[in-house]
């Protein structure tokens, strides 16, 4: 079996136009999932797709010219996201992972890097269906974004419900080593 590690990254900047490709060093990493704290700080509008290159092992890139998910955003833009969310969601988490969610935004507020980007290659590679977790992060991402205007109880107890956030599980919520 293939490693599954899903990594977030910071760089210097985004890729192509003038600065073509920025320096990316990895910040955390995760296994088998990404954590959603990962994810909380990140828009739909963020995600998007990386063409895998020609590969001749057909198990690494599915298929030439085959596509998958990268999430990229500027880090003031998280930290100003997660705020906020952390802020909706106050009153309806413990106080376990209320308090690892305040040491996240810190940890995000540290950093020094002005872009952010959750590289999930690996993950993606070990998908029978790929194309599956593109839809799983924007399912995600569309949670998100619609408890910022609607009943985030609502969409906090369907995180929950669903086993997408696992109350006071440190590691499935915010990932190790960071």
């Amino acid at each position: 079996m293939l490693g599954t590690r899903i990594i977030l990254m910071g760089m210097d900047g985004f890729p192509g136009g003038i600065t073509g490709e920025p320096n990316a060093e990895m910040i955390c990493a995760a296994n088998h999932e990404i954590p959603l704290f990962w994810l909380l700080g990140f828009s739909e509008s963020e995600l998007e797709t990386y063409v895998v290159d020609s590969a001749p092992d057909d198990v690494l890139s599915h298929q030439v010219g085959a596509s998958y998910p990268i999430l990229m955003a500027e880090c003031a833009d998280l930290i100003q996201r997660v705020e906020q969310r952390q802020a909706i969601l106050a009153s309806l988490i413990s106080e376990h992972d209320s308090a690892l969610l305040q040491r996240w935004i810190q940890f995000l507020s540290e950093l020094q890097y002005p872009v952010l980007a959750i590289d999930t290659y690996e993950l993606w590679c070990n998908m029978a269906d790929p194309e599956s977790l593109h839809q799983e992060i924007l399912a995600l991402l569309r949670r998100f974004d619609s408890m910022d205007t609607t009943d985030a109880s609502a969409g906090y107890h369907a995180l929950v419900n669903d086993g997408k956030w696992i109350v006071d599980n440190s590691i499935t919520l915010a990932g190790y080593g960071w």
